[in-house]
């Protein structure tokens, strides 16, 4: 591209991983007291759309792109009627969100991982994702997911899960 005049304003650097076997046992021991691991349900969708929009404008849009709040709630009710998805709850409140993306004959992508900001380092990614991860693959389907390298945090998550890393994917933006 750049031969031809074109040169990247931003490029994001992301690690292919794989899981196709149940995370170890030792993520099922995580997450704090009280914490639940469910289904989304009906009226749900308010409190997973702040998730989901603080998800897309942290995790998903390039650096100078403007998050358009209708496009990502009706991309988040669309994946509500026709993804896998699990939420965390804690005091009543939901605190993080999981949910697959696409789906192959025998893989789904993963692409919605998110957990609030305050509530981070407590286990309940971990904990959310074991529980998700495991009913993946009970049912006869691996996960695949990209996660960028700068993300330190997540890709330890993900190993601990028992991913492991596929190769590199590259996306510029011009």
């Amino acid at each position: 591209m750049a031969t031809r005049g074109y040169h990247a304003a931003e490029t994001i650097d992301y690690d292919l991983m794989a899981l196709d076997r149940e995370p170890p046992a030792a993520a099922f021991r995580s997450g704090p007291s009280g914490l639940i691991i469910r289904a989304p349900a009906k009226n749900d969708t308010d409190e997973i759309f702040r998730l989901q929009a603080a998800y897309e404008q942290e995790e998903v849009l390039p650096r100078h792109a403007v998050f358009n709040a209708a496009a990502s709630r009706i991309g988040l009710e669309r994946a509500l009627g026709s993804e896998q998805m699990l939420v965390a709850e804690l005091d009543g409140v939901i605190v993080g969100k999981i949910n697959t993306s696409a789906r192959s004959f025998t893989r789904y992508q993963i692409g919605g991982v998110f957990v609030r900001p305050d509530c981070r380092g407590m286990g309940i990614g971990l904990s959310m994702g074991a529980a998700f991860f495991r009913a993946l693959i009970l049912g006869g389907s691996g996960a695949t997911l990209f996660v960028k390298k700068k993300n330190a945090a997540a890709r330890a998550l993900y190993r601990r899960l028992g991913f492991t890393i596929l190769g590199d994917y590259r996306i510029s933006y011009y």
